[in-house]
């Protein structure tokens, strides 16, 4: 497994929850498309990065059963 790129994802993640936290504003999402459009790719792109951390973790598991 790819230690630092593992850590680059989850990195990612982390920054992304924090970036929402910060920036979303939930009751602007309707009314705002900037908002919006913002909300969603920064979902996207850490449950994109929860994938391939899950890939990753998978993957490592295989290699060690055989």
């Amino acid at each position: 497994m790819d230690r630092t790129l593992l850590d680059k994802q989850l990195a990612h993640i982390a920054d992304s929850v924090s970036l929402l936290r910060r920036l979303a504003v939930i009751e602007r999402l309707d009314a705002d498309p900037v908002q919006l459009a913002f909300a969603t790719y920064t979902l996207q792109t850490a449950v994109q990065a929860a994938i391939d951390v899950a890939a990753m973790m998978v993957s490592a598991v295989r290699s060690r059963a055989g």
